[in-house]
């Protein structure tokens, strides 16, 4: 029979493994140009690299820590979607001064993507987490 702290350690587990395949989502990224697991606003590659750094080490060091690894998983997803949410809204805000200008599509098929996986884990982490699993219940 599962119990709830079984299924705590499997989410925290597939959350580990999301983290330490960082990596791959990097190299996948620079193979093909887009932005897969997370959106730095600007063209500043040391952030990514510093973000994604902490996202691998996270995933070594929290991976046989259920309760921190899913409170790491939620406030990394709640900063991943903050970033790609101010990704969008920047050019939409420039766009105020480029009436006459062409301009790229504000929403690409990378961006949904993105937005689908950190949504995933950030619900992930949120109904793993222990702090949040009694919130609302007498």
């Amino acid at each position: 029979m599962r119990t709830h702290s079984n299924s705590k350690k499997n989410i925290a587990q597939l959350m580990s493994y999301y983290y330490l395949a960082t990596p791959v989502f990097l190299l996948i990224e620079l193979v093909l140009g887009g932005n897969v697991r997370v959106v730095i606003p600007g063209d500043s590659h040391a952030f990514l690299y510093i973000y994604l750094a902490v996202c691998f080490a996270a995933g070594i060091f929290l991976r046989n820590k259920p309760s921190l690894m899913s409170l790491f998983g939620l406030v990394e997803s709640i900063v991943n979607i903050a970033l790609l949410i101010l990704n969008i809204y920047l050019p939409v805000v420039m766009l105020g001064g480029q009436l006459e200008g062409e301009s790229g599509p504000l929403l690409t098929y990378a961006d949904i993507l993105h937005f689908i996986i950190v949504g995933t884990v950030l619900l992930a982490a949120f109904y793993s987490n222990s702090l949040f699993r009694n919130v609302g219940r007498f």
